[in-house]
């Protein structure tokens, strides 16, 4: 699939005291703007020097924040999304709290169709722009909204997927311009964001072990990991690669999939090339403050800073550490899902063999397998990280996704963790919502098999 990169209109900068330039840096000529305002079909030179047209869009699909859509190349990559990643440990140079990052998840995981509850005032859009022109250079200084507190893209999530799929992993590859041996660099490369408006990319589906593309828009809120330059390359729900938008062919063109309130193709928005980014300046999702960090996944020299560069200091949101443990979170369920929980400071570990595949869910290797399965909750590991007086691990397969076979569930006591004696534990497992197993409470390691039909 060769993907044509349509040449920068215009970049619209933000009106604010730290960017002084204009609305709108015109690119290319004007006489190019005037073929693409008019509708014609734009020309492009391939590498042997002939003309073709580039492929235009006639039908948009609309893709909510928190909807998967079809197609989807992995289970999502978002913390704490249905079938998606866990939630993650808040980063330590952050400052922050669990509260925080309670609250961050909630933000990425909205109601499908609902708005994301991030405050997107940070990037300023012109009222009766035409569409043709609403795009931007993706260096653009709050441009993204973000966080320094946890990584908003799992990673690993992708790269389990296409590692254990090679029909699977070529079709991405295949987008992206990069090599399947090259696919883990290529994400170590990329930078977790979250788009602060309406944006069209053409995304691409894993469909009959082939790439398509759809011309898609993604709602303001959607997690997506980007490039050097700033331009969209993963939507991070369904791990679907995604390139520079195709010019509309037709100004009103058929949309489909489920609207959001307040959606208007007029405020949607193409990101385009302009500058490497030496620093990405995101809108923290939490507060008022600018998120400064470099590109890529880490997260280690972030920082916060005011409107005019001053640093901010985080609010931690540290709870009490004589509180009870919070029990409450809610836990992955499916298909089988089972749950270890103990009364001390104790490290437990949990860990269950998957079937078929001998993959062994473990706080070393937390899924997902290629069926779905996850190890969401791992209490008091490592020691040294403020043990509570109590803990939960949970592991599950979701609904529709558990193989079929004998499951291998083992119990340890791995360390006390200050504690004055082993934690006492109970285990229970469930398959299809019923009880099938129920031991406890007791102590010690013990190693348990339950059978799904």
């Amino acid at each position: 699939m060769t993907d044509v990169e349509p040449d920068p209109l215009e970049s619209r900068h933000r009106s604010t005291n730290r960017m002084p330039n204009g609305w709108w840096k015109v690119v290319l000529p004007i006489a190019v703007l005037a073929v693409l305002g008019a509708g014609l079909v734009a020309v492009v030179i391939s590498d042997s020097g002939t003309e073709t047209e580039a492929p235009t869009a006639s039908k948009l699909v609309l893709l909510p924040v928190a909807d998967p859509g079809t197609d989807a190349f992995s289970t999502p990559m978002v913390p704490s999304s249905p079938d998606g990643a866990p939630i993650p440990d808040p980063q330590a140079s952050s400052g922050a709290g669990p509260d925080q990052v309670d609250t961050i998840v909630e933000r990425l995981n909205p109601p499908i169709g609902d708005r994301a509850d991030i405050d997107f005032s940070g990037l300023d859009l012109p009222e009766s722009a035409p569409e043709q022109l609403m795009d931007v250079g993706g260096s653009t200084p709050a441009l993204y909204g973000g966080t320094n507190i946890i990584n908003v893209c799992d990673l690993g999530v992708l790269k389990r997927t296409l590692g254990a799929d090679a029909e699977r992993a070529t079709a991405w590859a295949e987008v992206e311009g990069v090599g399947v041996a090259g696919i883990d660099e290529f994400l170590d490369g990329l930078t977790d964001v979250i788009l602060q408006a309406d944006t069209r990319v053409t995304s691409h589906g894993y469909r009959n072990e082939v790439a398509d593309a759809v011309d898609s828009v993604l709602q303001a809120g959607t997690a997506v990991l980007v490039d050097e330059l700033g331009i969209p390359r993963v939507r991070c729900y369904s791990g679907n690669p995604v390139r520079w938008a195709r010019p509309l062919d037709d100004a009103d063109p058929a949309l489909a999939g489920r609207r959001w309130d307040g959606f208007s193709l007029d405020e949607t928005i193409t990101i385009s090339e302009l500058d490497d980014i030496v620093e990405f300046e995101l809108d923290d999702i939490l507060t008022d403050a600018l998120v400064i960090r470099k590109p890529g996944p880490d997260l280690s020299g972030s920082r916060l800073v005011d409107q005019d560069g001053n640093p901010v200091e985080p609010t931690t949101g540290a709870a009490d550490p004589d509180d009870p443990p919070d029990t409450s979170i809610p836990l992955g369920t499916g298909d089988v899902q089972v749950t270890v929980t103990w009364d001390n400071q104790s490290d437990i570990d949990l860990a269950v063999t998957e079937p078929g595949t001998g993959f062994v869910l473990s706080y070393d290797e937390r899924g997902p397998t290629i069926h779905g399965g996850r190890l969401d909750r791992d209490d008091n590991f490592p020691c040294d990280s403020s043990p509570t007086d109590g803990g939960v691990e949970n592991a599950f397969w979701p609904a529709g996704q558990a193989p079929a076979g004998t499951y291998v569930v083992s119990i340890t006591q791995q360390g006390l963790c200050g504690a004055r004696g082993e934690g006492e534990w109970t285990v229970e497992v469930q398959v299809r919502g019923a009880v099938v197993l129920s031991e406890g409470p007791t102590v010690g390691s013990r190693t348990f098999e339950f059978t799904v039909d």
